[in-house]
């Protein structure tokens, strides 16, 4: 049975994590669909159900807008594709979107 309230549109795009426990740098990370509650992302990092995050998203990667996002890891999996490589695995986790902020970014040229 299905649980999710929101419908969910495939969106890929380049995502970072930029604060979680313990966390020094930003973690590389990619959506893999992202509804107005939530989204599904894909990185190599370990998070915990549970574990509060601040990610953002490259609207328009390249260019000056990024959505900045905090949410809670609601699931964890591991894509089928790599199910017995957990060291090299990436991981998927559904995080909920909390708040956000569109913000512009300045370009130097």
């Amino acid at each position: 049975m299905e649980r999710r309230g929101a419908k969910r549109f495939p969106v890929y795009l380049p995502m970072s994590i930029l604060a979680a426990e313990k966390q020094a740098v930003p973690i590389p990370a990619f959506s893999c669909n992202i509804s107005g509650s939530g989204v599904l992302l894909r990185c190599s990092a370990e998070l915990v159900v549970g574990q509060r995050i601040t990610y953002q998203i490259e609207l328009n990667p390249g260019r000056m807008y990024q959505l900045l996002c905090s949410g809670t890891v609601v699931r964890m999996g591991i894509p089928e594709s790599d199910p017995d490589e957990m060291e090299r695995a990436n991981y998927l986790y559904g995080v909920t979107v909390e708040t956000y902020q569109c913000i512009r970014v300045s370009v130097e040229v």
